[in-house]
């Protein structure tokens, strides 16, 4: 007895060929209906670009970075401003690394010209690019910026960011020993639940990607990481960070209260935030989420 499409004459390899295009005419629905929600496509085109540019088969990548890094280097020489904040995030975080390394390939006094030169990176995901093997020039960059003294580099990560590696140290994850030389990065968590206002957060605590883009979004609540302050604000990023409640005083306090503020920053020069410092900070955020 015959079933199915054989039993209207039709071959079964004919039946094969429609259930295939049936199955990608659904998927591709789904996934053109849903990327708003989804960015599946996205992740698989960003999973596919690193993985190229990981094996340098992004030719056109590395010429655009090579353009920002002299770009960068002709700033820095011609520049009055006292400090020059270059600012990689997600994927920009391993960017504006190769740009900030093939810049000092360039000119190895880049941090010495005058402007203080300051590489921020928020939710980093260095290792989409260092974990491969073929990815050796980027570890030999990571290494070059952990021991160069004239740079800072600092970098931020939040335990609700999924999008990003929490609690990773882009050196030593990378097989890094930089030794007693090592000056970079200063590792700096932060918690999107004190910067955003309680009624909002728990709106949008599980959209991923919204939580990721928080980074480089606009505080609800006063707090010493404040995206638009470190970009905009009087306070150099380097003593904002190393002196958040200096900072937090500057930005909100009255007249007498940020006086003090800046007084306590001209006593008290910046340092590199250490382990033992990132573990202070951390407990709270691990007991609260």
């Amino acid at each position: 007895m015959k079933l199915g499409l054989d039993a209207i004459g039709i071959p079964p390899l004919f039946g094969i060929l429609v259930a295939v295009a049936l199955f990608v005419a659904l998927l591709g629905s789904f996934l053109k209906y849903s990327e708003d929600r989804t960015y599946l496509l996205y992740l698989l085109c960003d999973t596919i670009w690193t993985w190229q540019f990981s094996h340098r088969q992004r030719p056109e990548w590395d010429q655009r970075i090579d353009r920002f890094a002299d770009y960068l280097c002709k700033v820095v020489r011609d520049s009055d401003a006292e400090e020059i904040v270059l600012v990689g995030h997600s994927s920009g975080s391993f960017l504006g690394t190769e740009i900030l390394a093939r810049a000092l390939k360039r000119d190895p006094a880049l941090g010495r010209h005058g402007p203080r030169v300051v590489l921020l990176t928020l939710g980093g995901n260095y290792p989409i690019v260092g974990f491969h093997k073929a990815a050796q020039d980027f570890r030999d960059h990571l290494r070059q910026l952990a021991v160069e003294p004239s740079i800072d580099w600092i970098d931020c990560q939040a335990r609700k960011d999924v999008m990003n590696f929490f609690q990773l140290d882009p050196i030593a994850s990378h097989g890094i020993d930089a030794g007693p030389a090592r000056c970079n990065p200063t590792i700096v968590p932060v918690r999107f639940r004190e910067i955003i206002d309680p009624r909002h957060y728990n709106l949008f605590r599980w959209q991923f990607f919204r939580v990721h883009f928080q980074f480089v979004k606009a505080n609800e609540r006063p707090h010493a990481y404040d995206f638009f302050m470190i970009v905009c604000g009087p306070m150099p990023l380097r003593e904002r960070m190393a002196h958040p409640e200096a900072a937090l005083t500057i930005a909100t306090g009255d007249a007498a209260a940020r006086e003090w503020a800046w007084k306590r920053l001209d006593a008290a020069p910046a340092t590199h935030q250490g382990d033992a410092e990132l573990k202070a900070v951390e407990p709270s955020a691990r007991r609260s989420g």
